[in-house]
């Protein structure tokens, strides 16, 4: 879909086992894409893989989803990523409601390498306020979602599962929840409604890792907890899965993790190392009214290893 073309409907198909992307959109705006498979066979649990399940150039208000139960798209099984969303034109895109690494059911793993590309893009929602607007991005071989690059500003990522499978209740990991990196600005990572809270569990590396990015808002969710607030994954050897919670590295600077009202606070418990790391010159990073080490209720022990880690020249 490219230059002007724009009201477009793409549903009901396998889109499979194209050597770039299964869909491109390109200058391009105002289309929707929903319940298709896009990187898997007939199933859903078997990858045929695209490089990218979908890549938007310089396009805006495009919807990938559904709200409605059964129209979800399945991104999985792609070499690259299953979404890839780039340039400073891309705006206003929408993410929601997807099932995106795992298998049809969003109990098993077909991996894309990373889920969510967003690269240089501003003001896409992932996710959204009401629970129908959840995406399940989970089971990648890399990040769950990516944030790159200067401009890459103002997008919000709230009321996602990245790490668990659609019950919330059980692990399937990426290796890394979200990472922020390269002057990747002023994004926002949950919100104050409860449907807006990520849980951002069961990852073998960070939930979230800043790096070299500022102003970033990190509010409202779950980081090793599953999605009750009362327990955390374990892997086989019932060691804590989920290695950090939330780590700032490489001079980045203002962002804040938590805030002054409970509608703010961060569940940062059973994480096998830590809770919250700083590394790499850091400043200025503020973390307020987190629970750190207990769970959902503030009673009850969910420990890490350790708590809060400040090292690297971090001040």
């Amino acid at each position: 879909i490219a230059n002007g073309a724009s009201g477009n409907n793409i549903s009901n198909n396998i889109i499979s086992g194209n050597t770039i992307a299964g869909i491109a959109i390109t200058s391009a705006n105002n289309n929707t894409i929903k319940n298709n498979k896009i990187g898997t066979d007939s199933t859903g649990n078997a990858a045929i893989p695209n490089n990218y399940g979908i890549a938007i150039q310089n396009a805006s208000s495009n919807i990938i989803g559904s709200l409605l139960p059964g129209e979800f798209n399945l991104i999985s099984g792609n070499t690259s990523a299953g979404i890839i969303i780039d340039g400073i034109t891309s705006k206003y895109n929408q993410i929601f409601g997807n099932r995106i690494g795992t298998d049809n059911s969003g109990t098993d793993s077909v991996p894309n390498e990373s889920g969510i590309i967003l690269s240089y893009a501003n003001n896409t929602t992932i996710g959204g306020s009401t629970y129908r607007h959840r995406n399940i991005i989970s089971g990648n071989s890399a990040a769950g979602i990516v944030l790159n690059g200067a401009g890459t500003s103002n997008n919000h990522i709230k009321g996602n599962f990245i790490g668990p499978d659609i019950t919330g209740m059980a692990p399937l990991h990426n290796y890394s929840g979200i990472n922020i990196l390269s002057n990747a600005n002023s994004n926002f990572i949950g919100g104050t409604l409860p449907a807006e809270r990520n849980i951002i569990s069961g990852n073998l590396e960070m939930g979230v890792y800043v790096e070299s990015s500022d102003s970033n808002i990190i509010i409202n969710n779950f980081f090793g907890p599953d999605s009750t607030g009362l327990d955390a994954f374990k892997n086989s050897s019932f060691e804590f899965l989920h290695s950090n919670g939330v780590e700032f590295n490489t001079v980045s600077k203002h962002n804040r993790l938590g805030g002054y009202t409970a509608a703010e606070r961060n569940i940062i418990s059973g994480n096998r190392v830590y809770g919250i790391v700083y590394y790499g010159n850091s400043s200025y990073n503020p973390v307020i009214g987190n629970y750190i080490g207990v769970d959902y209720t503030g009673n009850n022990s969910l420990a890490n290893a350790t708590g809060i880690c400040v090292d690297g020249g971090c001040n």
